[in-house]
């Protein structure tokens, strides 16, 4: 009974002690939390199996291959995020097994006379060919070092 008289005279103390409390576990919850809805680097947009997907990269790759693709962003967005996810899956893969493709070969496939069908769809001429012409262009630009362009040199 002595207790709760004193409770009764000192009201405030009462008051004090609950809107401690309430602060203390609203506290404990946001520093709990805190760790989980932070944000993270905002320039990488994913990992696969460790491997990070940089913003920058995504959108310099988006803005290369689909600059003129008419459709849903949606679409073409899906379809770069596939393409990295299934590009960093493949070159781990390939570096397990010690798969890879000589510098050789790789002139092969974009310059000599096996044209890789990716170069052929790239640089297709009127005729529906790859364009001979074009591609000497960028061969003996490469060499020489004269390509400046960072568009071109990307592409």
């Amino acid at each position: 009974m002595a207790l709760i008289g004193t409770i009764r005279k000192n009201g405030w103390i009462l008051i004090v002690v609950m809107v401690l409390a309430l602060g203390g576990f609203i506290l404990m919850d946001v520093i709990k939390n805190s760790s989980n809805y932070s944000a993270g680097d905002v320039n990488m947009l994913g990992k696969v199996n460790g491997e990070e997907i940089k913003r920058a990269e995504f959108d310099s790759y988006e803005k290369l291959v689909y600059s003129n693709a008419q459709g849903n962003t949606y679409q073409v967005r899906t379809q770069v995020w596939n393409y990295f996810v299934e590009n960093a899956l493949m070159r781990q893969e390939a570096e397990k097994v010690g798969l890879g493709v000589s510098k050789d070969e790789l002139m092969e496939l974009e310059f000599g006379t096996n044209l890789s069908p990716i170069i052929v769809d790239r640089f297709k001429g009127p005729d529906g060919q790859a364009n001979r012409q074009t591609l000497a262009g960028i061969k003996s630009a490469i060499e020489s070092g004269q390509f400046t362009d960072p568009t071109n040199r990307a592409y």
